[in-house]
């Protein structure tokens, strides 16, 4: 493994990256054709070789790099001023942080990411036990497939299931304008609560458990 070294923002942030963060139109990864995020991908990464290294490979693939960041601070500051963010690769282990408020940030504006690590004795909160994880010193190859794994089929999966789970609202909801409603709320519930989306069988499984959960509160039926 190279040695830590600080990352010299100028040299490395500022050659990536305009001052808000934008991709200026280049596809974060290769194949837009295919509709993936067009948008810069945030590194998060404190040891400068490991950092180099892994945009040289996603700028070789048409990407756009949106960092490196060396910490917990640099990372969330970047993610204030970007504009747009196809997604992020995140070192666990930052010196004494852990990645793990970033994390919670691209949760919370639906950005997909991924955890880049060799260490095997951390902690990990609940939430993403279950989040992709690729082991050091896989690169850009590796990470790429999990980190946009999904982007369409998701979606049609979601769509799929429309019907279903407003056959399970309506055993519910007295009226098909409440069943709807509560549809409504599981579709949300299920954004904000994504990385969770992997402890079920399939996508049809997860989405009926939170339809049931959404009823089981009462609000969705109010």
């Amino acid at each position: 493994m190279p040695t830590s070294a600080p990352h010299d923002p100028k040299s490395l942030s500022a050659s990536r990256h305009g001052s808000d963060g934008g991709s200026g139109g280049v596809c974060a990864v290769s194949g837009c054709n295919l509709g993936l995020p067009v948008a810069p991908v945030l590194v998060v990464e404190d040891e400068f070789f490991v950092a180099d290294d892994l945009a040289r490979q996603i700028e070789g693939d048409g990407g756009a790099v949106l960092g490196p960041a060396a910490n917990v601070a640099e990372a969330l500051a970047l993610l204030g001023r970007a504009g747009s963010v196809g997604g992020a690769v995140l070192d666990v282990c930052l010196g004494d942080e852990t990645a793990f408020s970033i994390a919670e940030e691209l949760a919370r504006r639906r950005i997909p990411f991924v955890f880049y690590t060799a260490r095997s004795d951390i902690a990990w909160p609940r939430r993403f036990r279950a989040a992709p994880l690729v082991e050091k010193p896989a690169g850009w190859g590796e990470i790429k497939p999990l980190l946009f794994r999904g982007v369409h089929s998701f979606r049609a999966e979601v769509a799929a299931q429309l019907p279903e789970l407003r056959r399970i609202a309506r055993t519910f909801a007295a009226d098909a304008e409440t069943a709807d409603r509560l549809v409504e709320r599981t579709l949300d519930r299920a954004a904000d609560e994504i990385a969770g989306r992997h402890l079920y069988a399939s996508v049809g499984e997860w989405l009926a458990y939170l339809l049931r959960r959404e009823a089981g509160s009462g609000h969705a039926l109010n």
